[in-house]
């Protein structure tokens, strides 16, 4: 029987529990949301994160109006422990695919345009190469991936999100593809017709992007400082690249969208890139930071880069 030293000093360990209540107090921004999140009370989340304040002998967690954020030393310690956690909550899925018993499944959080543009060759090669895992596509807004591979609803994510929000130590962004830039006319508008286009020359014609639907802030910034959105009539405003193409070529006026710079252009439209002007948008993988990383799960993130980075046909420049 251990003796009652022993025990005292079993008691003072920090346990799994403390570290879960208090990664969840800080990651979802109140003890309610963790203690909801977690199964528990909300008396037992405070205490569970009073226990690992006592043995830290620091202040991790403070309370505010609208609920509770991390001290400098909960940031700190949220930093070092985010990695454990999250390999702590895919440890079951992962041991069970190992073992064999589970079927193997790569959940994939991506907005419609990079599901539909990019990644149809990429599915074709991973399916030859694994043909056990099946790929389940969640769709949403860019803006919504990051929380998705976060909360353990997607395994890795797919957008054009740059970087995560300062001091979120849950998730890592690693860069995957670019895509250019490029200017959508009918064949037989006035702008197919010219040597050179520049940018510039967009504040002569309806834009029928959306200034919202932009998927960069930086294009979108340069647009606007060109008076891209200002020749009227704009009829039309839209978001959805398909949507885009589709008014584009019923005259409603030009578009800009987003292609990988080797897959071929489309031959219903005249089409330029205006990348040298307005830069290339990033594409980033989204990862959980610190999760067992499964090798499908891998094998996929590196397939979507060797494919989507080789250099091949390329839309004429302007």
């Amino acid at each position: 029987m251990p003796s009652p030293t022993a025990q005292r000093h079993a008691y003072k360990e920090i346990s799994l529990p403390q570290i879960r209540c208090f990664c969840d107090a800080i990651r979802l921004g109140s003890f309610k949301a963790a203690a909801k999140s977690l199964g528990l009370s909300h008396p037992t989340v405070l205490s569970q994160v009073h226990a690992l304040e006592h043995h830290l002998g620091v202040k991790l967690v403070e309370t505010h109006a609208r609920g509770c954020r991390p001290t400098a030393d909960g940031r700190l310690l949220a930093v070092m422990v985010a990695p454990l956690v999250a390999g702590f909550h895919s440890l079951e899925h992962t041991f069970q695919e190992v073992r064999g018993k589970e079927v193997q499944r790569l959940i994939v959080a991506t907005t419609p345009r990079i599901l539909v543009d990019d990644l149809p060759m990429c599915v074709v090669e991973f399916s030859k190469n694994w043909p056990n895992v099946q790929i389940h596509f969640e769709e949403m807004r860019m803006e919504e991936i990051p929380e998705a591979v976060e909360t353990g609803k997607a395994d890795l994510g797919l957008t054009t999100t740059s970087s995560p929000t300062p001091g979120n130590a849950w998730i890592a962004f690693e860069p995957a593809y670019e895509l250019e830039v490029v200017l959508i006319t009918p064949k037989d508008h006035p702008l197919a017709r010219r040597r050179r286009v520049s940018a510039r020359d967009l504040a002569e014609f309806p834009l029928v992007n959306a200034p919202p639907g932009i998927l960069d802030p930086s294009v979108s910034i340069a647009l606007k400082m060109l008076n891209a959105f200002q020749a009227e009539p704009r009829r039309v405003e839209v978001a959805n690249a398909a949507a885009i193409l589709r008014y584009v070529e019923m005259g409603f006026g030009v578009g800009l969208t987003l292609r990988v710079p080797s897959h071929l252009a489309d031959p219903k439209f005249h089409e330029r890139s205006l990348s040298r002007e307005l830069g290339r948008v990033k594409v980033h993988l989204v990862w959980r930071n610190g999760s067992l990383m499964m090798p499908h799960a891998r094998a996929f993130a590196d397939l979507v880069k060797d494919l989507l980075n080789r250099k091949t046909s390329q839309p004429k420049t302007a």
